[in-house]
């Protein structure tokens, strides 16, 4: 059979983001495989190319920076246009730790830069403080002489070649010395981070309680900082350069380290909770791999709380008291806030690591 004639079709979406990888799927009709189909843009610039499948069917990428009108070629064969439209990369960074008197900027950039000024609105404490057009690399200044937080949305707005875009973000500027009993943007900050890493609170708020004293604690101890169970410039340094703690073993699990006094919650090999504990007073914590063989709800008369027992009688159970060195006759001792959350993360069987 003698082909005459061929067809192309073509199809993709019509906004990509910028930079991002485009897919351009289409048919050669009728089919032939091995065939190569080449993607032009209108201006006759050839994007890229690819080769049929043996049902005529072809895939085609193409990372995209800027607005274009593309079409599929083949020999004397041209498939429907399609005009895409770029979304652009909205990036800003903050030039400064947001520490109460310090110099605080906002930096912005839009990509790509022809899309044009970059729309800004920055509220402080819910009233409006900056509304304005910004052109890519403008620093905006942000009042820093006491705590607050700035909610700022940045936008880009739709044209025939883009579409719009926006950015919502949030920066607390903050006291760096924060303890118990301390309240407001500053300690919302502070649990915000430590919630990040995994590390347990009550809730995540603006209240400086029993419960951020001992996530403080707990992330003093992971990096040896004085166990102080308060909040400083050199704690805030660490905290705004760490990541999540990881696990040293596979699978569902908990870990607990005797050195360092802390207990992770593990699950599919990635900790999900860290809290700090107390271990034996006299180093007789046993170290191994257990299982955890009873649980005991609830309250016992020696004042063990929600106890999981994994060997003998020893156990990780709450506590009234978690000191910050070895206390316990040998149990994992935990906050008592928080045994309810470990104790429903370690049924019968479930595997227990201590180092």
């Amino acid at each position: 059979v003698r082909v005459l004639s061929f067809a192309l079709t073509l199809r993709a979406r019509t906004v990509v983001g910028f930079g991002q990888h485009l897919r351009f799927t289409g048919r050669l009709v009728p089919a032939a495989p091995g065939m190569q189909i080449a993607l032009h843009t209108a201006d006759g610039r050839r994007a890229a190319r690819g080769r049929t499948a043996r049902n005529g069917s072809f895939r085609i990428g193409v990372p995209v920076k800027r607005p274009a009108t593309y079409e599929a070629r083949f020999g004397g064969a041209v498939s429907n246009t399609i005009a895409v439209r770029v979304r652009p990369a909205l990036r800003t960074g903050f030039l400064g730790s947001g520490v109460v008197g310090r110099p605080l900027r906002l930096a912005l950039r839009v990509r790509p830069v022809a899309v044009g000024p970059v729309r800004v609105e920055i509220r402080r404490r819910g009233r409006l403080v900056t509304k304005g057009e910004y052109t890519s690399g403008a620093r905006i200044r942000l009042g820093s002489n006491r705590p607050a937080e700035y909610r700022i949305v940045l936008s880009t707005p739709a044209s025939t070649d883009y579409a719009p875009s926006r950015l919502a973000l949030r920066k607390i500027v903050y006291f760096p010395q924060l303890q118990v009993g301390s309240a407001g943007p500053s300690v919302l900050a502070l649990n915000e981070a430590l919630a990040r890493l995994h590390i347990a609170l009550g809730s995540v708020d603006s209240s400086f309680g029993l419960d951020t004293r001992d996530a403080v604690v707990a992330f003093q101890k992971l990096h040896e900082l004085p166990r102080t169970e308060s909040v400083d410039a050199r704690f805030w340094r660490v905290l705004s350069a760490s990541s999540a703690p990881r696990a040293r073993y596979p699978g569902d699990h908990i870990e607990v380290s005797k050195p360092l006094k802390v207990l992770f919650v593990v699950r599919a090999g990635r900790v999900i909770l860290v809290s700090h504990v107390s271990t034996g007073a006299t180093g007789n914590t046993p170290v191994g791999r257990w299982q955890v063989y009873s649980k005991v709800p609830g309250w016992l008369p020696d004042g063990m709380f929600d106890s999981s027992f994994f060997l003998r009688g020893f156990a990780i159970h709450g506590y009234p008291t978690v000191p910050f060195y070895p206390a316990s006759h040998g149990c994992v001792r935990v906050p008592v806030w928080l045994a309810p959350r470990i104790y429903s993360y370690d049924p019968p069987g479930s595997t227990i690591y201590i180092d």
